[in-house]
């Protein structure tokens, strides 16, 4: 909750700093006001899989992340469409500044009130656990103090499968930023003057990628399959980024935009999947560590990856730059392969039986 409440305070702090910097002289307070923005957002996106955990049974928890992650690119959808609608470029500063100050007032007018749900509807944990597993962490808690911190991050930095899951999905999620980043540059290499084509295409990417997200989500819910269901999204990201590639060299816009968007498809859904996995090899270390962990390693191949795709399109060409980019999707699949399929939440919630042994029914394990 206190993670909750930085992330929107800060965001709404940010967002009222930046309307003030309309003006041609205070570009560094609206570079201030993003960078507040920029922080919070850390409170924020490590937030969906703790809060799916504390306040989901067991058959709803992978559902309840994806939806969280879901509202996190829906954000990213509307980035593509509002603010180039709302400001035009025009000869006049005064009429972009004008432009300027209806987005921001418009962003404060969104977030301020988040602020105030958060505040007072938004609690730790419900009264009862949703699992057995939440139970467990409940009768066993104690206080959170700077050497259990410690403690939980050198468990999950000794952790092998979780570090190897950490290494594949830095690989997955970098690849995705970094393309997306550079977007637009593939797209005009093979058609001039499409800028519009490659906003559109970046938009799509988002939105099906939510569908992805919320459909994977349900089958996670409703088979377990994590590992499974981790290294299909995988090989289907991979061939994604593949026929993307090929759809370019054959200079058909159809293509291009059935590929990106079996891409976004794909890949959107490896982003919660991807939690889920982390979780269940981490368990009981806090989610919003292991995920922490995830999104940092993400950010880290996000910047590599963007800035090699820059090189690469520069001095060979987009073909050749979206190849080597297939090349550490693949790597990161046979990676993927070679974690052991061990699933520590659900061994606690009682629902992998060990070895001869079988479930009892549900009525008697309630």
């Amino acid at each position: 909750r206190y993670c909750a409440l930085i992330g929107v305070i800060g965001t709404a702090a940010g967002t009222w700093v930046k309307i003030f910097s309309v003006q041609p002289d205070l570009f560094w307070l609206g570079f201030l006001g993003q960078t507040v923005v920029f922080v919070s957002q850390i409170f924020i996106l490590s937030l969906p899989p703790k809060i799916a955990s504390v306040w989901f049974g067991p058959n709803e928890v992978s559902t309840a992340c994806s939806i969280g992650v879901f509202g996190t690119q829906l954000g990213t959808a509307m980035s593509f469409i509002l603010p180039p609608l709302m400001v035009r470029n025009h000869e006049n500063l005064d009429d972009i500044g004008r432009d300027l100050s209806h987005l921001f007032y418009g962003v404060c007018a969104f977030i301020t009130p988040i602020v105030l749900l958060v505040f007072f509807f938004f609690k730790a944990e419900p009264e009862i656990p949703p699992s057995i597993a939440q139970a467990k962490l409940r009768r066993d808690k104690v206080d959170f103090t700077t050497k259990e911190f410690l403690g939980s991050y050198k468990s999950l930095l000794t952790n092998k499968p979780f570090l190897v899951l950490t290494m594949a999905y830095g690989i997955n999620i970098g690849v995705f930023a970094g393309v997306c980043t550079i977007l637009n540059q593939f797209i005009l290499a093979y058609f001039p003057n499409a800028e519009k084509d490659a906003g559109t295409i970046g938009l799509l990417l988002v939105v099906i990628g939510m569908i992805g997200v919320i459909v994977f989500g349900f089958i996670l819910d409703k088979t377990k399959k994590y590992k499974e269901v981790t290294i299909g999204l995988f090989v289907m990201t991979t061939l994604g980024i593949g026929a993307f590639m090929i759809a370019l060299e054959t200079y058909s816009k159809l293509l291009v935009y059935v590929s990106a968007c079996s891409f976004g498809f794909f890949q959107n859904a490896y982003y919660a999947a991807g939690f889920e996995f982390g979780v269940e090899l981490s368990f009981p270390q806090p989610e919003s560590s292991s995920s922490g962990i995830l999104i940092s390693m993400s950010q880290i191949y996000g910047v590599i990856f963007t800035l090699l795709l820059g090189k690469l399109l520069g001095k060979f060409g987009a073909f050749w730059a979206l190849a080597l980019m297939v090349a550490f999707l693949s790597v990161g699949c046979i990676i993927t392969v070679f974690i052991p399929n061990r699933l520590l939440r659900q061994e606690a919630l009682g629902n992998v039986p060990e070895k001869g042994q079988f479930l009892p029914k549900d009525k008697n394990r309630r």
